[in-house]
Formats: structure tokens, C-alpha cells, sequence
């Protein structure tokens, strides 16, 4: 409408840019909230527990890109509450986050990479007895197992996966181990038992004069915990464990 030659914006519309939309159908109604962007993600995983650097404004739409603000009348029949930051943070935390084709595509490289990193860094090729440079997994979960990105798995649960399809495969890969340093004294020979039970791969052992002992072992990465559990409860948290190497194949 216009006023003394003025264009006057109705009160029903705020316009935003820059602005990453989530969106959340329910009721017969469609409410958007507009947040900045890469919070969204933050806030879903906790990282984020400040709601205002998440919300561009607390402000619920039923049209961000149009600037539509939701009718009172929609948030209090569909939330029970006609409180807009209150219908922000249900939308937020059960609405869709937006993403164009192109952001997509590049979140999708940037997890992907994310991936053959975390493969790479858990594993060694068993022929080579050397680790894999992250290019090497890409091209293998490309041309290999053809791996396509879950957009909300996490990269690290992926990884395990591809280590799996890629085994499954063929290809020569195998989770990399580490060799520890193990002092448990006179308890050593009962330390010893259980791990090599947990399947542990004792490479050398030192007695002392006194019977207790110094020794090597390559175990894989999850038993260097159960190493340092055991070790302890037998040597009352005299003993010790002690990471020599990672990658080892």
C-alpha cells in the first residue's frame, strides 16, 4: 500500500537472505524458520545449545523465501501455542532442514572424503604391510564398491562399513593394529592369559629377577582398553600400558 508516495511493507512479511530454511508440513500447513546456515547441524548434535545462534529471527513462516509470517491461528491449532520461539524449537528439531542441489552435492563430497580419511586411518594393507593414503580409499569406494554417502550416518560409522564392503570386495585391507608396551610385574603371567584369549599377539616378554616382567604385544585397537583394564585390576594401578606404534600390519 502506499503512503505519501512511500511503499510500505505489510506488517504480515519480513523479508531474509542468506538464510538456511527448515521446514516441517503438519496440520495442512507448511512453517519454516529461518536459521544461519551450518548452525542447524550444530544444534541437532548438541554442539549448539544457544537457540539465537541458531535463529536468524524468532519468527515462524509459512514462506520464508516470500517473506510470509504463519497466522497465529495455524501455531496455535497445530503446537498448542501461538508463542512463535516455542514453535521455533519444535520445527527446529523435528522439521527438514533445506538444501539445494548444489549444497548438497558438496556436502555429500565433503562427507565422502570424510570417510576415506577415517578408513585410512584405521587400516593397512596386508600385503604391503603399509598404510593407505586416504586418495587410494577414494578411488576404491568409487570404483570398487561404488559408495554412495548417507547424508545423517555418521562419517566414522560409515567408515566401518566401507572397511567391510571393501574386504567384501576383494580389495586388500585389513583393520591396522597396535603394539604395546606392558609392564605387570609379577602379574603378568595371568595378564597374559586373558589377553592373549582377547586375542592379542605377544611378541616378546623380559622376566626380572624378582619374576615379574616387561613385555610387547600388537592387539587390535579395541583391546588396548581391555589391556589397560586388566593391568590395572591385576597390579592394583601399579602396571602400566604403553602405545608404541598404531599402524601396524
Amino acid at each position: 500500500m502506499a503512503r505519501g508516495g512511500r511503499v510500505v511493507q505489510p506488517v504480515s512479511q519480513k523479508w531474509l537472505t542468506n538464510v538456511a530454511v527448515v521446514r516441517m508440513n503438519k496440520g495442512g500447513a507448511r512453517f519454516e524458520i529461518a536459521c544461519y546456515k551450518n548452525k542447524v547441524q550444530n544444534w541437532r548434535s548438541k554442539a549448539e545449545t544457544d537457540i539465537n545462534e541458531v535463529l536468524q529471527i524468532e519468527t515462524v513462516f509459512s514462506n520464508v523465501a516470500r517473506g510470509l509470517v504463519a497466522p497465529a491461528a495455524d501455531l496455535q491449532r497445530v503446537f498448542g501455542t501461538s508463542d512463535h520461539l516455542q514453535a521455533c524449537r519444535v520445527i527446529l528439531d523435528e522439521g527438514v532442514l533445506q538444501v539445494s542441489d548444489r549444497e548438497r552435492a558438496a556436502s555429500s563430497e565433503s562427507v565422502f572424503k570424510e570417510v576415506a580419511r577415517h578408513v585410512a586411518a584405521m587400516t593397512v594393507n596386508p600385503v604391503m604391510r603399509e598404510a593407505y593414503a586416504p586418495a587410494t580409499i577414494e578411488r576404491a569406494m568409487q570404483h570398487d564398491i561404488h559408495f554412495a554417502v548417507h547424508p545423517t550416518r555418521p562419517a566414522k560409522a560409515q567408515a566401518l562399513q566401507v572397511i567391510a564392503d571393501l574386504q567384501a570386495a576383494g580389495v586388500p585391507i585389513a583393520r591396522s593394529k597396535m603394539r604395546i608396551r606392558i609392564r605387570a610385574g609379577k602379574a603378568w603371567k595371568a595378564v597374559k592369559k586373558d589377553l592373549v584369549a582377547a586375542g592379542a599377539d605377544v611378541e616378546r616378554e623380559e622376566f626380572d629377577a624378582a619374576g615379574g616382567a616387561e613385555a610387547t604385544a600388537v592387539v587390535e585397537p579395541g583391546l588396548f582398553r581391555v589391556a589397560t583394564e586388566l593391568v590395572a585390576a591385576a597390579t592394583k594401578n601399579t602396571g602400566s600400558v604403553e602405545l608404541i606404534e598404531f599402524h601396524v600390519g
